[in-house]
């Protein structure tokens, strides 16, 4: 089995290693360290063993959380990217302070 200079286990785009009948999943192969690549890893390898589906890695959305106040995620295309394509766009934006929560009488302490 080959692995690249960082130690990650080399894999094809349906996950196979050099290795025949050997497949990678997840953080040993690195790449996006999230648990729903993990998962589509594993949806990918099980559907093309025994489902004979022929799934790959190619162009799937690699969506992400930032858990700040207020929270930030994303998936698919950014602005620039789909300006980029000549797609027509609807862009909304909100401003960071809608939202977020604010005490109440109810959960403010006395003082």
């Amino acid at each position: 089995m080959q692995a690249d200079q960082r130690g990650f286990i080399r894999v094809n785009n349906r996950l196979e290693t050099s290795v025949p009948g050997v497949w990678a999943l997840g953080d040993v192969k690195g790449g996006p360290a999230f648990t729903h690549i993990s998962f589509n890893d594993y949806q990918i390898v099980y559907a093309n063993l025994m489902d004979g589906k022929g799934l790959t890695t190619d162009n799937r959305p690699v969506p992400y959380a930032v858990f700040t106040d207020p929270q930030l995620g994303r998936v698919g295309l950014t602005e620039k990217e789909a300006r980029a394509t000549g797609r027509r766009l609807k862009v909304g934006t909100i401003p960071m302070t809608w939202g977020r929560p604010r005490p109440s009488s109810a959960t403010r302490r006395p003082g």
